[in-house]
């Protein structure tokens, strides 16, 4: 049996999918929509205290 991770699954019509093959296009499907939500999340955790804005003074560092 090969390591369905890096399997090509593209081609492969829906109804000639193993079981195998199912199940790793649904862990796929998962970690894809998991890491934009994870990174937003770690995102946040990082900054939960709101950052101080002073205002500009000209000719003042």
């Amino acid at each position: 049996m090969t390591n369905m991770k890096f399997v090509d699954l593209s081609d492969t019509p829906d109804d000639q999918l193993t079981n195998d093959q199912k199940s790793e296009l649904q862990r796929r499907f998962q970690s894809f929509f998991a890491a934009p939500v994870k990174n937003y999340l770690d995102s946040k955790k990082k900054t939960d205290a709101p950052k101080k804005v002073s205002k500009w003074v000209p000719g003042q560092s």
